[in-house]
């Protein structure tokens, strides 16, 4: 719901300091001007970019607008793009490196029986080749049964079949603003992770265009999901974490510690590579994880609905409202149940505030280390495809068993709901 009538709003009127035009305040949001996008995003704060940063930006610009006209005219198409090829050499040679770190502990520790250096050394390897090992995930333990929440798995599968999906192994439930799918184990088994303030705030058919995104992950193929080039990621992760040490030279170090410290520089230096690995592979993989995206958009659309995966998309923009929310609740402003907070507020909120958030999407720049592309570009993407009806809708009585079920689980997490935010309560600001 988007409120426009000022009888309703607590509003003050004042003069744009930059252009003069008026302004129409709303209590409780940010005052911008419609007319010169003063005070359009006051939580950015304006910085002398670098040359660096400057051409870093420029090509992302470039790199997003070649990929947008590149979906846009062949929209299902999956290219195996350099990157991909050179990201999955990458991930070989990690593996590779790994299983000759195991070999050589296992040679050692025969070769070497009985030596003690021999040993040491073979013991090093396989410990590093444990702690290192190739990671692929564990099923989540918090998983919601089927027979907790039959309506809600019941219109998963039924979206997965729609989609041509594989159905999912289990849902889970936790207290973010987003929505989430992963794959975990060797057989890959699919789970999507559900935010309680996100679903408790979208209407029947954006939940729909919601699911049919995350679904959609399963479907398209994005590498970074992949066992292969995922686990090498990981695994790069773990070296890192083990070589870098924690500091070069402790404050009134011993004689010790001075000869340690050319080590320590190697090490570091080792650790700063593999960084560098890192950044690489997540820049080969950019236009495969930005394309899986909008492959996901228009899968989302297709079961959907294109207005509903747009008003889906603006509303994952109103997260600041949540936060308001919650700190309204925290701070015992709150009149209510938590969720009933939270819906009241995204109830509320003013039409000069959506304009504000439109606007501040037309304004993001294409970023290279962002998984997704700007909310603007995928606005136009599917807008291009014109308009589509739904291929499913929730029915009248799903819909009143859903938030049955979505109702009780509001008000048995409410205790832990509120207390996750109260210990986490930076993720507020």
């Amino acid at each position: 719901m988007v409120v426009t009538s000022e009888s309703v709003l607590s509003v003050q009127k004042q003069a744009c300091p930059e252009c003069g035009e008026e302004i129409v305040a709303v209590k409780g949001y940010i005052p911008w001007c419609q007319g010169c996008n003063w005070n359009l995003n006051p939580l950015h704060k304006a910085k002398n970019p670098t040359l660096f940063e400057r051409y870093y930006l420029k090509i992302g610009n470039f790199a997003g607008e070649k990929l947008l006209q590149s979906v846009m005219t062949e929209p299902m198409s999956k290219p195996t793009s350099l990157g991909v090829v050179f990201a999955y050499l990458i991930a070989g040679a990690v593996h590779l490196t790994s299983v000759v770190i195991l070999f050589c502990g296992i040679w050692l520790a025969i070769a070497g029986w009985g030596n003690f250096f021999f040993m040491a050394a073979a013991l090093l390897c396989l410990i590093v080749a444990w702690v290192t090992r190739p990671r692929i995930g564990k099923m989540p333990k918090d998983i919601v049964s089927r027979t907790e929440f039959p309506t809600l798995y019941r219109i998963v599968d039924e979206i997965s079949e729609k989609m041509g999906a594989k159905k999912v192994d289990g849902i889970t439930i936790d207290f973010a603003y987003n929505a989430a799918f992963g794959s975990y184990g060797l057989s890959r088994k699919n789970v999507i992770h559900l935010g309680v303030p996100l679903i408790s705030v979208l209407k029947p058919e954006e939940f729909v265009a919601l699911l049919g995104h995350e679904l959609g992950h399963g479907v398209n193929g994005d590498s970074t999901r992949g066992v292969f080039v995922g686990t090498a990621i990981r695994t790069l992760m773990e070296w890192r974490y083990f070589i870098k040490p924690d500091q070069i030279l402790e404050r009134n170090g011993s004689l010790v510690e001075l000869a340690m410290v050319p080590i320590n520089l190697l090490l570091l230096l080792l650790s700063k590579g593999i960084e560098g690995i890192v950044f690489v592979l997540a820049h080969l993989l950019w236009q495969n994880k930005q394309r899986a995206e909008y492959l996901a958009d228009s899968l989302a659309v297709q079961v959907g609905g294109l207005q509903a995966k747009l008003a889906l998309l603006e509303k994952l923009h109103l997260e600041h409202i949540f936060a308001f929310a919650m700190q309204r609740i925290l701070t015992g402003g709150a009149i209510g149940s938590a969720a009933e907070e939270i819906r009241s507020q995204f109830g509320q909120i003013p039409a000069s505030e959506i304009e504000r958030v439109r606007r501040m999407e037309q304004s993001a720049d294409v970023r290279l280390d962002s998984t997704h592309p700007p909310t603007a570009y995928r606005i136009q993407y599917l807008k291009s495809r014109g308009d589509t009806a739904a291929a499913y809708q929730i029915s009248t009585e799903d819909q009143m068993l859903l938030e049955k079920e979505w109702r009780h689980l509001e008000e048995k997490t409410e205790t832990k709901f509120i207390r996750y935010y109260r210990d986490h309560s930076y993720l507020l600001y």
